[in-house]
């Protein structure tokens, strides 16, 4: 009989546990993407279209997030880059799974963690479809976020040689920049957790030539990551005749002790 009444007493006890302890907050629940700055690029520096996505994540939880950061991309993109910005461009080893019949996941782990109330600052890019001679083109591009977004700018950038462009949704503003391009813009001040917004580009062009140059293309932000590489290759091959030349040095010194020493 006390073995039983200890047992309910220990029951009890964990009963008012389970409903006193708050619930265990999810990792992607405590993060927030406060700006992020979309945009759809098609034919500009390879026949497909190109998606770049740019935002600021906030932990707003109360515990260091240390889990994996999720995309959502459309079946059959590829991936061009996933990478931090916090110190430059940074890019991150990632993976992809496929097994949502509707888009693809792509997953990477932060470098460290982010602290509660901390923003962190990343990107990502895909291409997307792929586009063979001229003529009429019309696609849609879909966007669906793992996390509460606060604040979105959407930018369709209509390739060199375009006419006939219809948008859908329409634009809330269309301005010409100084290297010629026709940019079109969105701007939505909440998108929910996995909602789906779908934008369709459709317009005719004579030649399936990108915009610009793959040279030309990294003369802008995308560029970074190509400095960076440069700049590390240049540090290890300085460091590499630095070590020769000490070590060619101590050997020069070496033989003439020696020879001394005869």
């Amino acid at each position: 009989m006390k073995t039983w009444r200890h047992l309910a007493k220990i029951l009890l006890v964990l009963a008012a546990l389970l409903v006193i302890t708050p619930p265990v907050q999810a990792a992607e629940e405590s993060l927030t993407i406060t700006d992020l700055q979309s945009a759809i690029w098609p034919e500009y520096d390879e026949p497909r279209v190109l998606v770049l996505h740019n935002g600021t994540l906030v932990n707003t939880g109360r515990e260091p997030f240390q889990s994996e950061i999720r995309y959502f991309m459309p079946k059959g993109a590829t991936v061009n880059m996933v990478c931090e910005t916090e110190k430059g461009m940074v890019c991150r080893p990632y993976e992809i799974d496929q097994s949502n019949p509707d888009f693809d996941v792509v997953s990477w782990k932060p470098s460290r963690s982010i602290q509660p109330g901390e923003s962190f600052p990343a990107m990502y890019e895909y291409y997307y479809l792929r586009f063979s001679g001229g003529g009429k083109r019309d696609f849609t591009v879909p966007f669906q976020s793992a996390f509460p977004v606060k604040r979105l700018r959407v930018e369709v950038k209509a390739p060199k040689g375009a006419t006939s462009i219809t948008l859908d949704p329409r634009p809330s503003r269309q301005t010409r920049d100084s290297k010629g391009f026709e940019n079109y813009y969105y701007w939505y001040p909440k998108v929910e957790t996995e909602e789906r917004l779908v934008f369709r580009v459709a317009y005719t062009r004579d030649t399936a030539e990108p915009s610009v140059t793959p040279q030309a293309s990294t003369s802008g932000p995308r560029s970074q990551i190509n400095k960076t590489v440069v700049l590390a290759v240049f540090i290890a091959a300085l460091t590499v005749v630095l070590l020769l030349t000490i070590f060619g040095k101590r050997r020069s010194a070496s033989g003439n002790g020696q020879g001394a020493g005869r």
